[in-house]
């Protein structure tokens, strides 16, 4: 029954386990009780009915209960058992539930008293099971394997359809949570070094956030599964909460800017919307902009979204060292949604540093002077090229054979497609309009060289290094298997009659190349005989790798896809042999080696190739070419389900559509619609990102990651009431380097603030990169700590630095303790572990 779990994590140079692996328990019958009680009629009225049917049917009944106990109690080394009483939804016959165990504790009381029988949490249990363990020297089991894919309860059912059930509920939970740690980092941070009338207030509400965070960790909220019997509940109060919680947020980020502004209002993600707020100005009134980076990681050219309603843009930032708005240039995209939303994507030419803030002047047509516009003509900066699709000219939609050479090659025309015969590279139109077909930054060009329904054929080269790399990005999906002679697919279970994907049909009808001087896109535009138009934005921005291009980012707008289709998003670069072999972040942040599984079943009218190998990927997944040393990487917005089972391919699970039932305790289906009766549409988000090491491929998914973790917070305001003094900005800006600078010199890659109740106690989170690290002697991370927090008191304490002149008392966290010697002498961490989680507590 008790074990510890220690699986194999990937590091920088080597795997790793950890030194004493997870306390894991096994269940006999899932969440109920052992020896056939039962808690699936505890609705009945009568309580009375109940006991009698389990407990007081005979005089024999409690001795035959309590031999059953004795088997097991075999099962255990310790003298500490768990006994859960539990099913799907008993929370709402608590009641009942309750009086029932008590009824069976003193049932058994009155034959032997060989058990106390106690309530608790998991914690509780864990600590007195820990402590027996330790004092009696107990040896537990250890299992290095997985327990994924879950292969269960009904034949051919494999549960990893929840990974991806939903994934705009599991955007939107996972956008509460950011919400909910940056708010209380905010707070937290507010109050530290001085203490101020909203203290009461962000207590509070701190305390809110934090229960209903902990209540979205509960399985059947998480996953979301249940709509009706869960979720709809339960995104109303995370609304509502949002929508406290930004009253107080208004009151407490002035504290934090040199810039004073008022009437600021925080914009806040609506369930179903896309993650890029639509900004709106307001004719005749001051319209200001805050964007605050609460990363570590600098925000270069962040993403803006307008109304386009023809009139013209004037963006100005406030520049701390001019002491005034000053105009800046930016790139502008038009184009219409697939809801016929005249829409513009602005890109302003800025840089936000990590825990900084920048502040835009926004003005729209009228309320721009002469002066100004005379100023503002040259920009934005924009060149858009459209083409329209009518004749298949450009992009032909016809079947080829696909021919491949060596993407390492210098030469730059050493791919080709054949197109009935001709080589579709040489073709005349492509060549007249090449800069219609590729988006370019000074490091990388990324042209497409085919478009064949949902299938995309693209060329990524680095003109530095001359390197070319041909891949290709496909919409495919998997036929649900809703009818047979087995159960069928579900919410809980992916279940396929397909070996392998099919391209999923979508006619292009749009294609723009639009081209910027800091970010250019492909934007196209699809359309599905059955649900109406698709959109897939491919984005690159200016950026200098000394590894090869950046992040190529893809956004996917559906339509809302068909009925009883699993559909998958899919990048295939033919070069990698990756033998079967993937890398998944299915256990937080740490990787695990992945291997494809060939189970089979034979004379089945379902298959299991894909569901057997699809796992959990809660931020990125990779393969790799061992004897080339390169990866792909795709890094994913939410917990969606993926697998790099095939050879140079990574798919996931974009959406599923099912009407059928999996019959696993839920009877929703997976069809979800619109009041209007058209299917629910999904915008996913994927960064893409080719490597020549692993050790780079971890930094790439570490600074994407914890960008996604902690996401740019937008506010509105229109009220200027003061500008710093020079003064101010000085000391700011020497305060600001330092606390860079303790943050550089422990390698910190997230930083996050939690307090006790009382606010007075604080613990600091970090999380510390530990690629090729050498280990820091405890001395130093103390003394790096101390300087850390006494630098970020000056950052927050806007000229009052003598707050901070004093020495902060500091004391690791019991979470430490697997890096931390008892003696205290040394920080450890595990062999090539590629991150560390430090804590610390300290009283302000």
């Amino acid at each position: 029954m008790q074990f510890y779990w220690s699986p194999e994590f990937q590091g920088g140079q080597k795997s790793y386990r950890s030194q004493k692996g997870i306390y894991s328990h096994f269940f006999t019958r899932s969440y109920l009780p052992p020896c056939e009680i039962s808690l699936l009629s505890i609705n009945v009225n009568d309580i009375e009915q109940l006991i009698n049917q389990q407990l007081q049917g005979d005089d024999n009944q409690p001795d035959r209960t309590i031999a059953c106990i004795e088997e097991y109690a075999k099962g255990y080394k310790t003298k500490n058992l768990i006994m859960n009483f539990g099913d799907d939804f008993v929370y709402t016959s608590a009641e009942e539930i309750f009086e029932f165990i008590e009824v069976f504790n003193s049932t058994i009381q009155q034959k032997t008293s060989r058990y106390e029988l106690k309530y608790s949490t998991f914690t509780e249990y864990y600590n007195e099971v820990s402590k027996e363990i330790r004092e009696k020297k107990i040896a537990l089991k250890t299992y290095i394997g997985d327990f994924l894919p879950l292969y269960m309860q009904f034949e051919g059912s494999t549960w990893n359809g929840y990974y991806t059930s939903r994934p705009n509920q599991k955007i939107y939970l996972r956008e509460f949570s950011y919400m909910a740690s940056y708010s209380t980092n905010l707070y937290v941070s507010s109050q530290m070094f001085k203490r101020n009338s909203l203290l009461l207030q962000q207590r509070q509400m701190v305390n809110t956030l934090l229960k209903e965070q902990s209540i979205l960790t509960h399985h059947d909220t998480i996953t979301s599964t249940s709509v009706e019997s869960v979720l709809t509940e339960r995104l109303q109060k995370l609304n509502q909460t949002l929508y406290e919680n930004s009253e107080i947020i208004d009151d407490t980020i002035k504290q934090f800017m040199l810039l004073k502004l008022d009437y600021i209002e925080p914009m806040i993600l609506q369930y179903n919307q896309e993650s890029s707020p639509l900004i709106k100005i307001v004719n005749g009134m001051n319209n200001f902009l805050i964007m605050h980076n609460p990363s570590t990681k600098e925000i270069a050219f962040p993403h803006l979204r307008f109304e386009d309603d023809g009139s013209f843009l004037s963006l100005k930032v406030w520049d701390d060292n001019l002491l005034q708005f000053d105009v800046i240039e930016y790139d502008q995209f038009n184009y219409t949604d697939c809801k016929e939303q005249k829409l513009q994507d602005i890109y302003p030419n800025i840089k936000i540093k990590p825990f900084s803030f920048s502040i835009i002047e926004m003005k729209y047509g009228n309320d721009i002077d002469e002066k100004e516009m005379h100023e503002k003509q040259t920009l934005p900066k924009q060149e858009e090229v459209t083409q329209l699709l009518n004749h298949g000219n450009i992009i032909r939609d016809t079947n080829f054979n696909k021919k491949y050479k060596s993407s390492v090659s210098n030469s730059a025309d050493d791919y080709y497609i054949e197109l009935e015969g001709e080589n579709f590279a040489s073709n005349e139109n492509i060549q007249n309009s090449k800069k219609d077909m590729e988006i370019t930054t000074s490091q990388c060009t990324l042209r497409i060289l085919d478009i064949q329904n949902s299938r995309i054929s693209l060329k990524l080269r680095d003109q530095i290094t001359e390197h070319s790399i041909f891949f290709f990005f496909e919409i495919r999906y998997y036929q649900s298997y809703d009818n047979g002679n087995s159960e069928t697919s579900g919410i809980y279970v992916f279940k396929t009659k397909d070996a392998d994907s099919k391209i999923y049909n979508l006619q292009l009808k749009q294609f723009h190349a639009q081209h910027g001087d800091n970010v250019s896109q492909f934007n196209l535009q699809f359309s599905s005989e059955q649900d109406g138009d698709a959109q897939i934005f491919i984005k690159m921005k200016e950026e200098t790798h000394e590894t090869g291009c950046g992040e190529i980012e893809f956004d996917v707008h559906s339509m809302g896809i068909e009925p009883n289709k699993d559909v998958t998003v899919n990048w295939i670069q033919p070069d990698i042999s990756n033998n079967g072999v993937f890398y998944t972040d299915s256990n937080g942040l740490e990787f695990i080696k992945r291997k494809k599984k060939g189970m089979h079943e034979q004379d089945k009218d379902y298959d299991l190739s894909a569901p057997q190998n699809f796992y959990p990927i809660n931020s990125a997944i990779f393969i790799e070419d061992e004897e080339d040393q390169t990866q792909m990487i795709v890094i994913n917005d939410r917990t969606q389900a993926g697998s790099g089972f095939r050879e140079g391919s990574i798919e996931l699970m974009y959406d599923r559509r099912i009407l059928s039932s999996d019959s696993l305790g839920n009877p929703e289906n997976l069809d979800e619609r619109y009041e209007d009766g058209t299917p629910l549409r999904t915008n996913n988000k994927y960064y893409l990102r080719f490597t020549n090491s692993k050790k780079h491929a971890f930094k790439a998914i570490f600074e994407r990651t914890f960008k996604t973790f902690n996401p740019t917070q937008y506010y509105y305001a229109n009220d200027l009431i003061k500008v710093p003094t020079k003064k101010q900005v000085q000391s700011y800006q020497v305060n600001y380097k330092n606390f860079q600078a303790s943050l550089d010199n422990l390698n910190i890659i997230d930083l996050k603030l939690s307090p006790d109740q009382q606010f007075q106690n604080i613990t600091m989170w970090l999380v510390q990169e530990n690629i090729e690290m050498d280990d820091m002697s405890h001395l130093k991370i103390i003394n790096g700590i101390q300087e850390l927090i006494k630098n970020y008191c000056r950052l927050l304490s806007q000229g009052e630095d003598f707050k901070c002149n004093r020495q902060f008392k500091i004391k690791p966290n019991k979470l430490t303790g697997q890096y931390l010697d008892l003696d205290g002498k040394e920080f450890k961490s595990p062999d090539s572990s590629i991150l560390k989680l430090l804590a610390f507590e300290f009283e302000i």
